[in-house]
């Protein structure tokens, strides 16, 4: 896709370069309505959401038109960091299995103690 918006109207989001939004008025049972849709690039990882089924998958048959792709189908972790729990039907944020691997790492190397960078003398709170 490089730096030109893909084709079928979407727009790239400003908040996040490697999010393309689109929005498509399509006829259901004689009333307009306007689904969603939500292309993510990143690297060579292509994720699609949209409102409908319908849209998915003819936005998969443009992509396949124009790029060779293979497809993973249902989402269960993005870069390590959200996760898709099926059995519960939530996505979500979360570093654990980062932060897992890290500590196992470290102690490889004897390291059973872990701080983390903050003040541990000054007072939080939540607010």
């Amino acid at each position: 896709m490089g730096t030109d918006t893909p084709k079928k109207g979407f727009t790239r989001m400003e908040a996040d370069p490697c999010i393309y939004t689109s929005e498509v008025e399509v006829d259901v049972n004689g009333r307009k309505k306007t689904p969603y849709q939500l292309v993510a690039l990143y690297v060579d990882d292509l994720i699609i959401a949209a409102s409908t089924r319908n849209l998915i998958t003819d936005l998969e048959g443009v992509f396949e038109s124009l790029f060779k792709m293979k497809k993973l189908h249902q989402i269960k972790q993005i870069l390590g960091i959200v996760h898709h729990d099926k059995d519960r039907n939530i996505i979500c944020i979360t570093q654990q299995q980062y932060i897992e691997k890290y500590v196992k790492v470290f102690s490889k190397y004897g390291i059973s103690e872990y701080r983390t960078p903050m003040n541990d003398r000054a007072q939080y709170s939540m607010s």
